[in-house]
């Protein structure tokens, strides 16, 4: 609308203004974290570790392929979002604001969907299943703009049910596959294997559409949705024969995740409440405090106590 109204300038001065808010917004965030009280018991997490490349390496199978699959199921999809108005202007005639208007409904569609899938996971699990059923949801939605001549908008709307199906499994699934203090270095590393696959698809896609037709180009999408689906199949099989720690609940992942990287409370068994509760404290000798075992001396006591603020302190 814009565009047609005011010009491409136009257009570009306002998506200008929202990545303006956007870099308003990360500011204002990292002011109110400085600003926000510090955890009671952060004296107790463990100390940081040295920063080694090579930590990279001992991850898990399953993280490696929840890494593949975020590659090329992104790949798949961020392009074909990109290329669409000009696919379906190509195939079906439409006008640029009647295409603009088809692309819209993925996101439309994942604005709805998106938060519903989240409670839903939080509730049932089956993170696994659901990022192998986005890819399982993308490549007929592909096959069906590609070779059938039925009206778009019905394969865009179920493409934003898998990219919403992706985007609320996939993410929330790499904290239970690698320990709290490497998360920072897991989201990065699959970030820059995202960002390849972003980097190299729409290269292969324009010299397809140069040299043939978007419906070649569209073939390549499916292709690269495909081996997303495959390696979705891998990743359950694997993550089935580790107990199943994606799939589960929330529950039970919180507890397999303390049974496999030990945390701070798990080591600690803090009674679940509020840290101004009134609990008598009593510890054994030996106790491990943040994974460093501390003598139960007067001061380690006094300093836990404080930080619980409880009035049985000594």
């Amino acid at each position: 609308h814009i565009e047609e109204a005011y010009g491409l300038g136009s257009a570009m001065w306002l998506g200008t203004v929202l990545c303006g808010i956007s870099v308003v917004s990360a500011l204002v965030c990292g002011i109110l974290n400085r600003r926000q009280e510090p955890h009671p018991l952060s004296w107790l997490e463990e100390e940081p570790s040295e920063i080694r490349l090579r930590d990279v390496t001992q991850f898990q199978g399953t993280f490696w392929i929840l890494t593949f699959i975020c590659m090329s199921f992104y790949a798949a999809l961020l392009p074909f979002t990109s290329i669409a108005s000009d696919y379906f202007h190509e195939k079906y005639g439409y006008t640029a604001r009647i295409a603009g208007h088809m692309v819209s409904n993925v996101y439309n569609s994942s604005l709805v969907l998106a938060p519903l899938l989240g409670m839903l996971i939080d509730r049932i699990g089956l993170r696994a299943v659901l990022v192998t059923g986005a890819s399982m949801v993308l490549v007929p939605s592909y096959f069906a703009l590609t070779f059938s001549s039925w009206h778009p908008i019905g394969p865009m709307i179920t493409i934003g049910l898998a990219y919403s199906m992706c985007t609320s499994s996939l993410w929330p699934s790499v904290p239970l596959v690698v320990r709290s203090k490497e998360l920072g270095r897991a989201l990065g590393l699959m970030q820059a294997f995202q960002n390849m696959g972003l980097a190299v698809t729409p290269l292969l896609v324009g010299s397809i559409r140069d040299s043939t037709n978007y419906h070649d180009a569209m073939i390549l999408l499916s292709c690269i949705a495909s081996v997303s689906l495959l390696l979705g199949i891998l990743l359950n099989v694997l993550d089935l024969a580790r107990g199943g720690t994606l799939n589960s609940s929330a529950t039970r992942s919180k507890d397999e995740e303390d049974e496999t990287f030990p945390h701070t409370n798990k080591a600690m068994h803090l009674p679940s409440q509020p840290y101004n509760t009134r609990v008598a404290l009593s510890f054994p000798s030996g106790v491990q405090l943040g994974g460093r075992e501390q003598n139960n001396d007067a001061l380690s006591t006094r300093r836990l106590c404080a930080a619980l603020k409880s009035p049985t302190c000594p």
